[in-house]
């Protein structure tokens, strides 16, 4: 499954999405959020913990490397941790991802349902929609509000965009 969904440039988002259910059927996917476990004290017994965390994210190491192009791979090998090479693809590949939200953001808010649609289709339309935006990390908030300004605001969108500001930034300007 992996190897049918290889990390390239333009595929950030499918990749990831199907790296995750894979992750969790392995059990192994809490590592990339859980904190890594301090150096085990024998006398409490938290050895195995440590152990077991170490080994699952070899794991997910080897699983996110292995779905990588091979030059993907090279610049991602030496990191040592699954959290790790996730945060440098996230880098490499998210920023892609803040125009997308804001393009798909504007679905779900726009859509209506239509007359003589069955409520049934027009939710799972929407959950696929909302879907879509939770794996392009999409933070309710601020997208919907950008999605929704006019295109006359487009130039504070793209400052927004390329400076990488937060709602707390936009907030106090």
């Amino acid at each position: 499954m992996l190897e049918d969904n290889e990390l390239s440039d333009p595929n950030y988002v499918d990749w990831k999405r199907n790296l995750m259910p894979v992750l969790t059927a392995a059990k192994v996917k809490c590592v990339l959020t859980i904190e890594v476990p301090r150096s085990p004290n024998i006398k409490y017994g938290k050895k195995d913990k440590f152990i077991k965390w170490h080994k699952d994210d070899a794991m997910v190491r080897c699983c996110i490397l292995v779905s990588m192009t091979n030059m993907l791979q090279q610049q991602h090998q030496g990191l040592s941790m699954s959290t790790n090479i996730m945060v440098s693809v996230r880098e490499i590949f998210g920023e892609q991802n803040r125009t997308t939200r804001l393009f798909t953001i504007k679905d779900p808010v726009s859509i209506k349902m239509v007359e003589g649609t069955l409520v049934r289709e027009h939710m799972l339309k929407m959950i696929a929609y909302l879907n879509e935006l939770h794996v392009l990390g999409a933070s309710y908030k601020m997208d919907i509000m950008l999605a929704s300004l006019f295109k006359s605001f487009s130039a504070f969108m793209l400052n927004y965009m390329i400076n990488r500001l937060e709602y707390d930034d936009v907030r106090a300007a």
